[in-house]
């Protein structure tokens, strides 16, 4: 389960060790075998990345390619779409950006945050991201709205370049080319903190939807943002169901 690639060399000697030890299927010919079309082997493994940076097209594609991996990209679409950018990214970039050495947000049980060095910079973007996944979506969008203000920072519209997405040429290229694309809704919000069927609805059929309009190619795999089992809900599950996808995939480890 990737998400960026900054590190190709690093990405080069995993997939070395993947092609050597295991054998890379889709999560397509995956979910095939656990229907029982095929048995199941040992050392299957399936390669998936969220979110839908374009390292992934600079960085991990060429080598996914040389060791004749597969892979399946879950895509947020309002990246590609240039709707927004990731809500964590932002929150990092504010961060990260601003000349301010502590804030008042309450938030996450706390109700002052230091940023006078940068690690604690740091420590302080993975905690407020953590405890924002927490509350209620709206509340997370209004914290989110305030933050600049906050932080005293200029948010750009658009990502900088070290977030820049995939755009819709760039995934209809890569899918020409094999690569699979599944779902991971319009803009990211944690499933089991939004407001009714409806905003569910939006979410998971939107996401689907644009994909399929942009490439003409039926997408049969959804991902669960951060994908823990507080993340999700039982009416997020059917309402996954009935978009008609054949999987969906979580973060849960074991």
């Amino acid at each position: 389960m990737y998400h960026r690639f900054p590190h190709p060399c690093r990405f080069e000697a995993q997939c070395a060790h993947l092609r050597k030890h295991y054998t890379p299927v889709s999560l397509t010919e995956a979910a095939a075998r656990l229907r029982g079309t095929e048995p199941i082997e040992e050392g299957l493994v399936v390669v998936t990345v969220d979110d839908g940076y374009r390292d992934f097209l600079e960085n991990a594609f060429p080598v996914l390619c040389q060791y004749d991996i597969p892979a399946t990209v879950f895509l947020t679409t309002d990246m590609p779409d240039r709707n927004s950018w990731l809500w964590v990214d932002q929150v990092t970039f504010c961060i990260r950006q601003s000349p301010v050495r502590e804030i008042a947000l309450n938030i996450g049980g706390r109700e002052r945050w230091a940023l006078d060095t940068t690690e604690k910079r740091g420590q302080a973007a993975v905690s407020i991201k953590e405890a924002m996944k927490t509350i209620p979506n709206q509340e997370r969008l209004a914290v989110l709205a305030r933050l600049p203000r906050l932080l005293e920072v200029d948010l750009p519209e658009q990502p900088p370049e070290s977030h820049v997405p995939l755009c819709w040429d760039d995934v209809r290229m890569l899918a020409k080319r094999g690569v699979e694309f599944g779902a991971h809704n319009q803009t990211h919000p944690i499933l089991s903190r939004l407001s009714g069927i409806e905003q569910l609805r939006a979410e998971i059929h939107g996401s689907k939807q644009r994909i399929e309009q942009e490439t003409g190619i039926e997408v049969n795999h959804f991902c669960y943002p951060n994908g823990t089992s507080a993340d999700f809900t039982a009416e997020a599950v059917d309402i996954v169901k009935a978009a008609g996808f054949s999987t969906a995939v979580t973060g849960t480890t074991g």
